[in-house]
């Protein structure tokens, strides 16, 4: 039915409605125990006119309430329409001296990305330091053919294929899916007791498909760092 009949033939019956129930008993009533006399045909009138007002507020919240629900509707379509990329757990962060005198320090992390939107992949990977009043972007780490296994107060075993700039590109994240993996970088001009102090911020950074960037930090707090020795790093 269009909106032009709809909208009077609601209001209509929710006269009709209102005037044969609960308006047909307040207007008994004012008739029967209003002091003043009140005459029928003005006391019919009055009390249409006051439903006719009320159907059309409760027209107007009703339709208000469709709209609500429809643009949560639109949204929500929109939202599954494009990626959605998240670091929901955050992520693992180990540190190791490296470079003269050990003057700059490798960042390792340990995450996983996770889509609620349409099908992506992961472009763009960086990890950037931010202390100081100084981001430091870091630069990637060559891997050697073989597994990378860094020990300290933590272990962790990583294989080349999760190694997340690679995999990320070569894997499609479903909506609902995820993606586990690491990345290295070696960050510049920066100790590992700097960068290990409480207060210093790890952001990860990266890109979906249709180019949207994406940005997760993580603030180190004092001795939650994982330190370990650059000479346990082996490549098998």
């Amino acid at each position: 039915m269009p909106w032009y009949l709809r909208y009077p033939l609601f209001i209509v019956l929710g006269v009709v409605n209102l005037m044969s129930g609960l308006f047909s008993i307040g207007r008994e009533l004012l008739l029967m125990y209003q002091p003043v006399p009140v005459q029928p045909k003005s006391a019919f009138w009055s009390f249409t006119l006051i439903a006719f007002v009320v159907s059309g507020v409760a027209l107007l919240l009703i339709e208000g309430f469709k709209i609500r629900k429809l643009s949560k509707e639109l949204e929500s379509e929109k939202d599954r329409s494009r990626p959605n990329l998240a670091v929901p757990s955050g992520f693992t962060v180990i540190t190791a001296p490296v470079g003269e005198n050990d003057r700059d320090c490798m960042v390792m992390i340990s995450t996983v990305i996770v889509n609620t939107g349409a099908p992506s992949i992961v472009t763009d990977i960086d990890i950037f330091i931010k202390m100081d009043d100084r981001e430091l972007k870091g630069e990637a780490f060559p891997l050697a053919p073989g597994p990378v296994t860094m020990s300290g107060q933590l272990t962790l075993q990583a294989k080349q294929e999760d190694y997340l700039p690679r995999k990320a590109i070569e894997h499609i994240i479903a909506n609902g899916g995820g993606i586990q993996g690491f990345h290295i970088v070696v960050v510049r001009n920066a100790t590992q007791d700097e960068i290990c102090k409480a207060g210093t911020i790890v952001i990860l950074r990266f890109k979906d498909v249709v180019g949207k960037l994406y940005s997760f930090q993580q603030i180190i707090p004092e001795r939650d760092v994982n330190i370990i020795d650059v000479t346990q790093l082996q490549r098998r």
